[in-house]
């Protein structure tokens, strides 16, 4: 039997919904005034879900379409919208009594023009429902596509007045916010004052700091008792001007990392031989990836910077994205016992750092390596079946080739730690036949330029024809995945077709075969009709480019 009536639900199932309501929608629709009749109905169980929807309090500032989306102009909220939601978002945490007991403040600002004019109604709105919000914590900013008008962008003292007082009154309402959060896609100067000016404002009690942006810092500042930091370095100014402790850290996550790096915000002394992480467990590292004209010029300028030692003795997981040879050198030390979890993106001729490295036994393993210079580079390629032979468990050894000399190493050297494999340079079907076989753990293949003349077709058509399916030799038991992607004109269609169709029965564990080319549509159904005779591929694109 269905309750009848709201009131009739378990206390358990109220719970659960009302921590989940947003106390503001889209105003023009009915939605809303549902929601404020919940909660004048959740008033009755005061003790058990009111204090608990209070504990969370979100002001959506615009139409709330999914996260990403479109937004209409004329579905914003106006100011008058914006006043009600304020007043009754407060005038009900006041009416419960629960304000010392609310632990985050979430501010959403979705598609609104001035949108710092809209931070300081909600101060003002805070304000009037009492003058210090004690027990607040985490503070959430998220701004989504906010409109700033290019003509003022760059004219901070449209801005600097109406951050300062939203700051400073932060400041006095929320003395004990410990943990600040910037989530968005908007990447102003504006944007990065107000990032910078709110950890600056909590310097001294901020324990976790998460910004996507760039910060704008304007005195040098010492963080020391930070835990989890989140943080992009594009701007310079954090490097020089703000020194958080490595005793303290224990989450670090670094975005575009720029070219000569050297840790010195980490610690307090002048270049000290060794920088330790004492309690840090988990790290992340993205460093900028220039592109080749700028390696070249700037990688002897680089390897000028001077660069302490690391220590992370209770790192359990590393994840280093675009790491390259002119990046700061990677010591011994980064791979404690202690790590069980590794996951690496760079290029070839960064694997020497770890050639000789003392890698522990790793739990978990995912390696992304991208090939794109010429010859001299086995011993960097052997690096790659040296980490993975530590490893229990391999997610991916994701490799990308650009140039024929690389895919010739990998196809005459044992690398049978590669599962998966992205090709660019030409190959024909020795080639393809080569690669299949020779590395046996491969479950992913991707060739974007593949050849395949009548003379390879045919030559494959009859070796194949000389058994039976059933007695087929499998060239690969693990392959899964298959895309091959032609461009050429030279061969004909219907030749690199025969050569699909019987590469297919060798193949028993592929899943999903992806076929472009420039086919005629007659190719096309005739290659369709050849893939439908193995029932085990549930996934099939073919496609004409």
């Amino acid at each position: 039997m269905q309750p009848q009536n709201i009131c009739d639900l378990p206390d358990d199932i109220l719970i659960h919904m009302f921590s989940k309501i947003c106390l503001s929608h889209n105003f023009k629709t009915d939605i809303w005034k549902k929601e404020l009749q919940l909660l004048a109905v959740c008033k009755k169980w005061r003790n058990l879900a009111l204090l608990r929807v209070y504990r969370h309090v979100r002001f959506s500032l615009g139409s709330s379409p999914a996260y990403g989306q479109q937004s209409v102009s004329s579905n914003t909220v106006t100011v008058d919208d914006l006043d009600m939601c304020l007043k009754t978002n407060c005038a009900l945490v006041s009416d419960a009594g629960v304000e010392k007991s609310i632990k985050y403040i979430d501010i959403l600002v979705n598609y609104i023009t001035h949108p710092f004019v809209k931070l300081n109604k909600i101060v003002a709105a805070l304000q009037k429902v009492t003058p210090q919000w004690s027990g607040v914590r985490y503070l959430t900013i998220t701004f989504i596509d906010t409109q700033v008008s290019d003509r003022h962008i760059n004219n901070m003292a449209l801005h600097v007045e109406n951050i300062t007082q939203f700051v400073q009154a932060f400041v006095e309402l929320m003395p004990n916010l410990e943990n600040i959060e910037y989530r968005g896609s908007s990447d102003n100067k504006a944007v990065q004052l107000l990032c910078g000016s709110l950890l600056a404002a909590f310097f001294q009690n901020i324990k976790q700091f998460i910004s996507s942006q760039t910060l704008l810092l304007f005195e040098a500042l010492e963080f020391k008792n930070i835990t989890h930091l989140d943080i992009n370095l594009q701007n310079k100014d954090v490097t020089h001007k703000a020194v958080f402790s490595s005793n303290t850290l224990l989450y670090l996550n670094m975005r575009n990392v720029p070219l000569g790096f050297n840790w010195a915000m980490f610690t307090y002394k002048n270049k000290p031989p060794m920088i330790e992480f004492t309690n840090l467990t988990a790290l992340k590292i993205r460093y900028n990836w220039p592109q080749f004209e700028d390696r070249s010029l700037n990688t002897t300028n680089a390897r000028r910077v001077e660069h302490p030692k690391l220590n992370f003795p209770k790192l359990k997981i590393l994840n280093i994205i675009n790491h390259d040879d002119y990046q700061p050198i990677i010591y011994q030390g980064l791979f404690p016992n202690r790590l069980h979890i590794l996951r690496l993106t760079c290029r070839t001729n960064a694997l020497r750092w770890l050639k000789h490295a003392n890698l522990p036994q790793i739990n978990n393993l995912s390696l992304m390596v991208t090939a794109s210079h010429g010859d001299g580079h086995e011993n960097e390629f052997a690096a790659i079946d040296q980490i993975a032979s530590k490893a229990t468990n391999i997610n991916y050894v994701d490799f990308y080739v650009f140039n024929h000399e690389v895919l010739y190493q990998i196809n005459s050297t044992d690398y049978s730690s590669i599962t998966t494999l992205n090709a660019y340079p030409s190959v024909d079907a020795d080639a393809i036949i080569s690669l299949i076989k020779h590395l046996p753990m491969l479950s992913s293949l991707s060739l974007f330029n593949v050849l395949v003349t009548k003379e390879q077709a045919h030559s494959y058509t009859f070796a194949f024809s000389m058994y039976e399916p059933e007695n087929l030799v499998p060239l690969n038991k693990n392959l899964k995945k298959l895309v091959l992607v032609c461009h050429d004109h030279v061969f004909t269609s219907a030749d690199f077709t025969i050569f699909v169709g019987h590469l297919l029965p060798r193949l028993p564990s592929l899943v999903d075969l992806q076929v472009r080319k420039q086919f005629s549509g007659t190719v096309i159904k005739f290659l369709d009709e050849q893939i439908s005779r193995y029932p085990q591929i549930k996934k099939v694109k073919v496609s004409s480019i």
